[in-house]
């Protein structure tokens, strides 16, 4: 469990891209020396009312990068918020992040989510 504050899913995706930026990009690229975002809204993902924020992140050294963090109520627990991180190098194309989210879907099944 992350611990990010909030009990909406826009409150909790703001509250976390700054923790996803400097884990995806923070440590293994020297520092963020900056960040510009890109998107901060509502979407809808496996049925779900959510929230996203994406930020370009600047690094120190080495590759910059596109980090967002999608927040959405649980399909299971409506309670409980579902953290998606994702990050992806600039070089790559910002719709990767899009196919990404399209993709993911509410489990069908049993199980304890650690099986992906």
């Amino acid at each position: 469990m992350l611990g990010t504050e909030g009990r909406s899913a826009e409150e909790v995706a703001k509250a976390d891209i700054a923790a996803n930026a400097e884990e995806s990009y923070g440590k293994g690229y020297g520092s963020l020396s900056s960040h510009e975002v890109l998107a901060s809204e509502a979407v809808t993902v496996a049925g779900q009312k959510g929230y996203r924020v994406r930020w370009k992140a600047v690094t120190s050294k080495g590759a910059d990068g596109y980090v967002e963090s999608l927040a959405l109520p649980s399909p299971a627990n409506p309670e409980r918020i579902v953290v998606v991180r994702i990050g992806v190098d600039v070089g790559e194309k910002q719709s990767v992040i899009d196919d990404i989210a399209e993709g993911i879907e509410a489990a069908s099944g049993g199980g304890t989510g650690q099986d992906v």
